[in-house]
């Protein structure tokens, strides 16, 4: 057979990237001006509320210093969510800071042989929730005008999150730990290079889905041209920020609850960066998607309980 022939696997990526070029082509102002809307909100924003913590992590990661975070939380904890005291570190991290803090903690001490594969693929989504500054100031403040909700929102993502972890923490899989040796005994010159340079790769690539998505969102919203639900919808799945900013467009309770869903789910944008970051480190994704949609319909429940009882 010839080394030249077609892959059909490729047909639904080809499929989606011709559907995407005629979009953008019959969409060209919406197309570019979501564009700056996107770079903008990446400048002004994503790197100023991220870059610092992201560095912050990675040192931690670089001086093992989440060994002596995870000491704080007990066996009880670690029992609960079925892993290690560092896999627990790097989650709460991710939970207190936002995507892709924890993300970018346990890629690392996956790679460093200090936390196996399977606490990997079992972690991953549930490190990872809308930052309390977005949340609270972007999401609650600007797009609502209510502090409130915001910081309501940012507890039920924190505990759907925590939810998922201790369902998945009962879940028995064969583990084993990936072939990378570790860096050993580094200056702490090096330790911080690594870290800011690590650090501004992450941000940047971050910056690039969140641009795109950004895009795509508001090009498709711009075709469906529905009613503002619709296109809520649309954008909570593609894209956190779209997401958030067309459900406070909706007027009643479906704002709320669609809102509670963008919290929750935190896009396809999101998802197919976590993908990026973990490269060849596992395949497995199925039970990150379920993780990542309990999340959104617990935290849109939520969200409707707010709007009923307010």
């Amino acid at each position: 057979m010839s080394q030249n022939t077609f892959n059909k696997r490729y047909i639904p990526t080809i499929t989606a990237a011709i559907l995407l070029t005629f979009l953008f082509m019959s969409n060209s102002v919406t197309a570019m001006n979501s564009i700056r809307e996107g770079i903008d909100r990446c400048m002004t924003t994503l790197i100023p509320s991220l870059f610092p913590f992201m560095v912050l992590s990675s040192f931690f990661i670089e001086c093992d210093a989440l060994s002596l975070f995870g000491r704080l939380f007990g066996k009880r904890f670690q029992m609960l969510f079925g892993v290690s005291n560092k896999a627990l570190a790097a989650v709460f991290a991710g939970l207190l800071f936002g995507f892709p803090i924890g993300t970018l903690s346990l890629i690392a001490l996956c790679d460093r042989k200090e936390i196996t594969q399977n606490e990997l693929y079992r972690s991953m989504g549930i490190c990872g929730i809308p930052s309390f500054g977005f949340t609270v100031n972007t999401v609650g403040i600007s797009l609502f005008s209510d502090r409130a909700f915001g910081i309501f929102l940012y507890f039920s993502s924190f505990a759907a999150a925590v939810i998922c972890g201790i369902v998945s923490g009962n879940e028995k899989k064969d583990s084993y730990i990936i072939s990378i040796s570790p860096a050993k005994n580094k200056k702490a010159s090096e330790m911080i290079t690594n870290a800011i340079i690590s650090s501004a790769k992450a941000v940047f690539t971050l910056c690039a889905y969140v641009v795109f998505f950004s895009c795509v969102s508001k090009c498709l919203i711009t075709e469906v041209n529905g009613a503002p639900e619709i296109s809520a919808l649309l954008g909570s799945v593609l894209e956190l920020t779209c997401g958030a900013f067309s459900s406070s467009s909706v007027d009643g309770v479906w704002g709320y609850i669609l809102c509670g869903f963008t919290i929750g789910w935190s896009g396809l944008s999101v998802h197919l960066q976590t993908a990026t970051l973990l490269q060849n480190r596992t395949e497995r994704l199925s039970l990150y998607f379920l993780q990542k949609a309990l999340q959104g319909l617990l935290c849109a429940f939520a969200a409707f309980l707010f709007f009923i009882l307010q």
